[in-house]
């Protein structure tokens, strides 16, 4: 989240109300309980000055409203990354219970006939989709997904693929899900429950599931929009056949960790961990097939084996931190194409085409070289968040073994950067960018920091001390999950420090790492 404080000097109008940045910089201090809720004045400008600072979303073509925590988002954007970016980033926010998108997407001028080449072609080159029979229609830019899958997940993932293609305006998803075997009610229900308990991004002890004829119903509160929209993804588990979350209901309040119950953070067996890790690589169709070796020794993952490409080697391991009960992951996976192996014209070849079809980078001015399927990036793009989104277009390869991102960024950097794990912008929505490096008092830059951990419907800011000195922000104290820890790196990078050091603990139960 951008900061509330770094706007004191300007007015911005939202919902047809005028609010002064000042009284969005108090909120944080205004509003102590949960009988209490944040202004729609506040929320509106939050978000307003989010999507200026975004990276991928055209904040002046966004008019922004909210109505008792209910944000609609107005306008006209150019690209469907773009369109479901704003929304992403407006569930993010604290405090907002919904989003309504009226966003339109404006056509792009390319041919239904090139892009419905480039959409196949991205589902081809994509190791955990190539193999899938699916059939593509384009209708002015709306693309038409059929045929059918194993699981929720490879649909999901499937749409994912053809809407980070250059010119697509819209989607319709019509893959459909082919299970093998009818599962009891009874054990949806449970494998939901065990789904939602070991997720470390969600807080389930509000949360009710409930399965009729394969129809689950989720219930409850939770924290944010975002977690909804987690809960619900985790949900479809193998023989659902639909998703309800009307009556999930959003209160921010529900975040803080004074109001969780202890059992969500019970210390974790290894082997407990370990079949959790395990299980959650099951729904992960980037990952399932190669059934990596998952050892646990004091809440320490370690992954094993062998995979097809480096995205797959990197959801593994994202996979294993999302978990609950995980301390670290050392990831010793080892990626090693299928045969036929291409030679290193032909990734070249198939990197340069998906780079150039990529929503984000097509226009980049990036350089392709390859030794023994290890792709080299060079060159100088626009923002780090093409810079990250470029090596993700080649990480999703197949055929290559290794990333050497030696984009330039053509602004100043941090000293130190700081990157996530699996950098996904269509998937997890981080939006890591430092613009400028410029000299601030450290005091202001604390507040700024301590401003974007309010907001942040991850990071508990009471847990989190943090100390400025000359531009270097240190974090200390103890936090529940990797998730939160890297979230505050993030929000830390966005209030103004030039370098972070993070030395907060992630504790289950007491146990630290």
């Amino acid at each position: 989240m951008t900061s509330v404080t770094s706007r004191l000097l300007t007015v911005l109008t939202v919902t047809g109300l005028a609010l002064a940045p000042t009284a969005a910089a108090q909120v944080s201090d205004q509003v102590q309980d949960s009988d209490q809720v944040i202004p729609d004045e506040a929320l509106a400008a939050e978000l307003q000055a989010d999507f200026e600072s975004a990276q991928a979303v055209p904040s002046p073509d966004i008019q922004v409203t909210v109505q008792e925590g209910v944000v609609s988002l107005h306008g006209s954007v150019d690209t469907l990354l773009a369109k479901e970016r704003a929304v992403h980033r407006a569930r993010l926010l604290k405090g907002v219970r919904s989003v309504i998108d009226l966003l339109a997407v404006a056509p792009s001028g390319i041919a239904d006939e090139r892009i419905t080449h480039e959409v196949q072609a991205a589902l081809l080159t994509d190791p955990a989709t190539d193999a899938w029979q699916l059939d593509v229609t384009v209708a002015d830019g709306t693309v038409t997904l059929s045929g059918e899958v194993d699981s929720y997940a490879e649909r999901t993932l499937a749409g994912t693929v053809a809407k980070g293609v250059r010119g697509v305006r819209g989607l319709a998803n019509q893959v459909t899900v082919g299970y093998a075997l009818t599962r009891p009610d009874l054990e949806i229900r449970r494998d939901v429950e065990q789904r939602l308990h070991w997720d470390a991004r969600i807080d389930d002890h509000l949360v009710d599931v409930s399965v009729d004829d394969g129809r689950v119903s989720l219930s409850g509160v939770v924290g944010s929009a975002s977690e909804r929209a987690l809960t619900r993804a985790n949900a479809w588990v193998a023989g659902v056949q639909d998703v309800r979350d009307d009556d999930l209901h959003i209160q921010w309040w529900a975040h803080d960790d004074d109001r969780r119950s202890d059992h969500r953070w019970v210390a974790r067996t290894d082997d407990e961990v370990r079949r959790a890790v395990v299980d959650a690589m099951l729904y992960d169709p980037r990952v399932f097939s190669f059934e990596p070796e998952v050892v646990v020794d004091d809440g320490v993952v370690t992954l094993k084996g062998t995979v097809d490409s480096v995205k797959a080697r990197r959801a593994a391991a994202e996979d294993a931190r999302n978990t609950a009960g995980v301390h670290r992951v050392n990831n010793l996976l080892d990626v090693v194409p299928g045969d036929p192996k291409p030679s290193d014209e032909a990734v070249a070849s198939a990197a340069r085409d998906a780079l150039a079809r990529d929503v984000i980078v097509h226009d980049e001015d990036i350089a392709v070289t390859v030794d023994r399927r290890q792709v080299t990036l060079e060159g100088e793009v626009s923002s780090w968040f093409a810079r990250e989104q470029a090596e993700d277009v080649v990480a999703r390869l197949g055929g290559v073994t290794d990333i050497r991102n030696r984009l330039e960024v053509a602004y100043p950097i941090p000293i130190d950067t700081y990157t996530y794990h699996d950098w996904d912008p269509v998937l997890y929505g981080f939006d890591f960018d430092v613009r400028t490096i410029e000299t601030r008092p450290d005091d202001e830059i604390r507040e700024e920091i301590a401003q974007e951990l309010w907001w942040s419907p991850f990071v508990d800011r009471d847990a989190v001390t943090i100390r400025v000195e000359d531009g270097v922000a240190t974090l200390s104290g103890t936090v529940d999950s990797w998730m939160e820890r890297d979230a505050a790196t993030e929000n830390a990078f966005e209030g103004g420090a030039r370098r972070v050091v993070n030395q907060l603990v992630v504790s289950y139960a007491g146990s630290e790492s």
